[in-house]
């Protein structure tokens, strides 16, 4: 995305910048009830950049109309000064079949005027803030590492 000099300090560049693309593929029954492997998760990513016109860690919240159809990863956090977040959104099996009956049936048409948005929020975090954040979050990260086999 372009530099934008109007854009405020607190603003996110968001990439890409105004469609997300998922790729809808069928899985067999047997890939899509074995949840341990990836095989067939329809998937995308999205970056949001800290463009650096502050020094202040940036504070994101992204969010969906279709909070049940998508799971949003991580759907919050902080972004340093010149640093990037990728965040991952996954379309939940359920409604991946469904989007694939109704393209059975209707065609192209039935997946080409989905009406399901994506908003990312942010706001400057006080540099105290984002210390805790971090901390907290590396303190997670080192519990959830110790429970794996």
């Amino acid at each position: 995305m372009p530099s934008d000099e109007s854009a405020p300090s607190y603003a996110l560049e968001v990439t890409p910048e105004s469609a997300l693309q998922f790729t809808l593929t069928r899985t067999p029954a047997s890939a899509a009830e074995n949840s341990s492997t990836d095989a067939g998760v329809t998937r995308c990513t999205m970056t949001l950049r800290h463009p650096g016109k502050t020094g202040q860690h940036l504070a994101f919240k992204v969010k969906t109309t279709q909070p049940r159809r998508y799971l949003v990863r991580p759907n919050q956090g902080i972004v340093a000064p010149n640093s990037t977040e990728t965040v991952s959104i996954l379309l939940v099996e359920k409604d991946k079949q469904i989007l694939l009956q109704s393209y059975d049936r209707l065609g192209q048409s039935a997946l080409d005027h989905s009406k399901d948005k994506f908003l990312v929020q942010s706001c400057a975090a006080p540099d105290e803030f984002a210390s805790l954040y971090d901390k907290e979050k590396r303190g997670d990260e080192q519990k959830s590492d110790g429970y794996k086999t």
